[in-house]
């Protein structure tokens, strides 16, 4: 870690955060580049999910796509002129083929982006058959394809044969990082869309998998880690630990899925395929969050011996 870099950075941050509407604190920070040590390991989650954003806004500032797609008479080539047309008058200086073949790539990704969302009114429940092919898929243990959690044998009886989710038994004990079970449903196996309905994801065997019913709401129609203000976060007061942060379920959910690995220094070999996977913070200083994030396995969890709370734990209201 550079001191000087990272110090004058936090400064500059620290005028932003202070002030929040200041124009000039903005326009500082956004001249400074971040220093790495300051977004962590999971570095290249947090500028991934960015840039993603930015594009998306970037496509959107240029065409908006809401006549595509509610006019089934508007096709890809009525959507490449257009922006072909716009580019140009912004790229005057620039010779047309190049113009074109901009306004080509824009095009094939903003159109594919346009036949998800026309699709996503047409989305129909999973079929009997499909929820067959995944289970076989997925036996003869299936897990959370989101956080690794092995289902439990009520919860597939329920899957199969409608069982009743009262025959699903809570635990006594809750991970305050996770809160798995706090209600029944959070134990069912539901099945979940990779690509979000809303945001166009197909109802086909390639977009469906298992997830438990905590990761299934916790991740939601979410695609990036900027979209975690549905839950508010809070604070508890662990009886070993003190006062805790709570993270944001989809900080928990996607960092979980992403990294899919035990961190463990050993090189453990546990995968979401084969373990149910936990977080805790790499600076246990520290609160968990995307930048302050590491995945382990039960066996060398840190906090294996802390991470279980009651219920009344959780629910009591900080001051």
């Amino acid at each position: 870690m550079n001191p000087h870099l990272v110090g004058n950075w936090v400064d500059v941050a620290g005028e932003a955060l202070e002030t929040g509407w200041s124009r000039k604190a903005l326009t500082d920070l956004a001249k400074l580049e971040v220093p790495a040590d300051i977004l962590g390991d999971m570095a290249w989650v947090i500028r991934g999910d960015a840039a993603a954003t930015w594009a998306q806004w970037f496509l959107e500032s240029l065409i908006d796509s809401a006549p595509y797609e509610s006019r089934e008479d508007l096709g890809f080539a009525h959507l490449y002129e257009e922006l072909r047309r716009i580019l140009r008058d912004e790229l005057h200086a620039c010779p047309m083929d190049e113009v074109s073949a901009l306004a080509s790539q824009i095009a094939k990704v903003a159109w594919r982006e346009i036949s998800f969302r026309r699709e996503s009114g047409l989305r129909k429940s999973p079929s009997k058959e499909q929820r067959k092919r995944l289970w076989l898929r997925n036996e003869p243990d299936p897990r959370c394809y989101l956080c690794g959690y092995k289902f439990c044998e009520a919860a597939k009886d329920r899957f199969l044969n409608g069982g009743d989710i009262g025959d699903i038994a809570r635990p006594l004990l809750f991970d305050f990082m996770r809160p798995r079970g706090l209600h029944a449903v959070d134990l069912t196996i539901q099945i979940d869309h990779v690509r979000p309905v809303r945001a166009g994801g197909a109802t086909d065997d390639e977009n469906l998998r298992f997830a438990c019913g905590w990761c299934n709401r916790a991740k939601s129609g979410h695609m990036q880690l900027y979209g975690a203000s549905s839950w508010v976060n809070h604070r508890i007061q662990h009886p070993l630990l003190g006062w805790v942060s709570i993270p944001r379920p989809l900080w928990v959910v996607r960092m979980t899925q992403l990294r899919a690995r035990c961190e463990d220094p050993s090189g453990c070999s546990a995968t979401l395929a084969t373990n149910e996977l936990y977080v805790a913070p790499k600076r246990t200083t520290g609160a968990f969050n995307p930048s302050n994030c590491r995945i382990y396995c039960d066996v060398h969890d840190p906090w294996a011996g802390i991470r279980f709370v009651g219920e009344k734990v959780l629910s009591a209201k900080s001051p």
